[in-house]
């Protein structure tokens, strides 16, 4: 049985901490992929036919890596948001209990 719902605004923006570093991980994906230079003999001519294939695929990888680095953020963003706003309605109502508990002025 639950003993109730407990949130860790401490340990949720710890996370969302972690959620963007992996987007600065997808950020530099994406940039290494966007960098790349399959043309000009980079795989020698043996392995020339590789070429095309790989050019075909790399343009929608590097749209991916920044599509997941953006949701990442937005991700990372929501749950500093909600660590906020847990934060700061723990401390209304516990403000709210404290002034009901010291009575009429």
């Amino acid at each position: 049985m639950s003993d109730g719902l407990r949130i860790d605004p401490a340990g949720l923006s710890r996370h969302a901490a972690g959620v963007v570093s992996v987007a600065d991980l997808a950020d530099q994906a994406r940039s290494a992929a966007a960098g790349m230079d399959l043309g000009g003999g980079a795989f020698g001519i043996l392995c020339s036919f590789m070429v095309p294939p790989l050019q075909l695929v790399s343009t929608p990888a590097v749209g991916f890596l920044s599509a997941v680095a953006e949701t990442l953020r937005y991700t990372g963003d929501a749950l500093t948001s909600a660590a906020e706003g847990f934060a700061d309605t723990e401390q209304q109502v516990t403000a709210g209990f404290e002034r009901m508990w010291a009575g009429p002025e």
